[in-house]
């Protein structure tokens, strides 16, 4: 118990490496232009520097879930207040949210594949997802004999059928993030790969941030952070201090020379509820 404690408490302090989200009115994120992406779900990011804790004011997956920070957009608030401002309300993290917080605090600094009440999870951006929801019931490849192609794909295409899917830059905790080209899985050296990559919500914060939990090929899990309503912006200085606001997902030397984008952020595809499903 001692010893569990000690690992417990050392993943949660360990330094945690770094590595409007608008589309066009022909992209359609909720749905496929293409065949599903074959092979692994590879993340192929080179983040840099760390994401200081301390400095930024942020709070990690939280030394007890009472401190995960969760907040909700309020619209009716919002819509009282001029310019862009946006109002955040506290929002009470449910049962299944709850559970899926503890279940991604046992899987950060995990590299290997790991075994859930019986069931075993590849070390893939996919299978540590599905890791934390199995932690909290939820089966996400109940309909996997459905469709072909990568975990990330077939997800998506379960939360899709049961419209559970949504492009609302706004998170709440226990979403599943989808990304679009985190690195180019159809070696054609364009970005055009549908659902390369896939992570979970860990917290939400009232500037828009999210933090979340990811498998990286290199570092395994670990917990990195995402803001839509500053999409192209890598860090930036705020009170006299660097802060992280988007982490990158795709490396620099793996970019397309007619295409930028390697944020999280800018890859974005849309926010997936499963924490909503009825198993």
């Amino acid at each position: 118990m001692v010893l569990r404690s000690v690992k417990f408490y050392t993943c949660l302090f360990i330094a945690l490496f770094l590595g409007t989200c608008t589309t066009s009115p022909q992209y359609n994120p909720l749905a496929l232009t293409k065949g599903p992406n074959e092979g692994s779900d590879q993340l192929v990011g080179n983040p840099q520097g760390t994401v200081d804790r301390k400095n930024n004011d942020v709070k990690n997956l939280g030394a007890s879930l009472a401190l995960t920070p969760s907040f909700r957009f309020d619209p009716l608030l919002s819509s009282t207040v001029e310019g862009e401002k946006r109002i955040y309300k506290e929002d009470p993290l449910s049962l299944v949210q709850r559970m899926l917080l503890e279940g991604a605090i046992k899987l950060v600094g995990r590299k290997a594949p790991v075994l859930i009440k019986g069931k075993r999870f590849a070390a893939d951006c996919s299978g540590t997802v599905r890791a934390i929801y199995y932690y909290a019931g939820i089966d996400l490849a109940m309909d996997f004999y459905r469709y072909e192609g990568s975990g990330t794909y077939r997800v998506f295409k379960a939360l899709n059928s049961r419209g559970l899917l949504t492009v609302d830059k706004y998170a709440r905790v226990g979403d599943i993030i989808f990304w679009d080209n985190s690195y180019d899985a159809n070696s054609d050296g364009k970005m055009n790969d549908d659902l390369t990559h896939m992570a979970m919500v860990t917290a939400v914060y009232t500037d828009g941030s999210v933090d979340y939990i990811h498998f990286h090929y290199l570092k395994g899990n670990i917990i990195e952070r995402m803001n839509l309503f500053l999409p192209d912006v890598y860090r930036k200085l705020i009170n006299g201090k660097e802060r992280l606001i988007n982490s990158p997902m795709r490396a620099k030397a793996d970019m397309s020379s007619s295409h930028g984008d390697w944020l999280s952020s800018q890859l974005f595809r849309c926010y997936g509820q499963a924490y909503l499903l009825e198993n």
